[in-house]
């Protein structure tokens, strides 16, 4: 197939071709002088490769990084910094870059939350062409409860105070209140008051 050589070239071609073709890409390792590619068989997503050539026609192209996080998202509703890390193998710099590139430039993405506690989801724009409209709709009504996921995953590292919450989303003081008063089923609790409030999770014990 000439697509896998010494020099390695042939792999980024593979993913970048998988990729377009809605497909997930492979996994590969070196063994000796040679690669070993593993192929994942996955669902198509017919529409992805019509979406790419439309941006192409626009002269917009897109990268295999840009790619792969828009592959992950036809398979998640959203993604932050650290698994754009992971889905990209990239530096905290270089995925901060491409998700605001993927954002403010080529606005492909929408992003949610400010500071530690944003992520990013498809654009309506992109999920319009991508997907279902009543997907993207269902996900906007999902984004209170996506908030409480987040604040609970980071209530997992470290406490958090309800300015944080409020950096993180935009909302006011009250809502922040009522949404952790909802999440006290979850085992969060207040210690402290007024401003030196913190939030913490308390493991669930059996």
């Amino acid at each position: 197939m000439h697509l896998v050589n010494r020099t390695n070239m042939g792999v980024p071609r593979i993913y970048r071709s998988l990729l377009i073709e809605g497909k997930e890409p492979p996994s590969y390792r070196e063994v000796g002088n040679s690669i070993e590619l593993n192929l994942i068989a996955s669902s198509l997503f017919p529409d992805f490769k019509k979406f790419v050539a439309e941006l192409q026609r626009r002269g917009i192209s897109l990268d295999v990084d840009h790619l792969l996080i828009l592959q992950y998202l036809l398979r998640h509703e959203q993604i932050d910094t650290h698994t754009a890390m992971r889905v990209a193998q990239r530096g905290q710099d270089q995925a901060r870059e491409l998700l605001s590139n993927l954002t403010n430039d080529l606005r492909l993405l929408g992003a949610i939350g400010r500071g530690k506690g944003r992520y990013y989801t498809l654009s309506k724009a992109t999920s319009d062409a991508l997907k279902e409209k009543m997907s993207y709709e269902r996900q906007v009504n999902l984004d209170d409860e996506a908030v409480k996921m987040r604040i609970l995953t980071l209530l997992r590292e470290e406490d958090l105070t309800n300015k944080d919450i409020r950096d993180m989303t935009g909302w006011d003081r009250k809502k922040v209140y009522n949404i952790v008063k909802q999440l006290e089923s979850e085992g969060v609790t207040m210690t402290g008051q007024g401003r030196g409030a913190r939030y913490t999770l308390v493991p669930k014990t059996n």
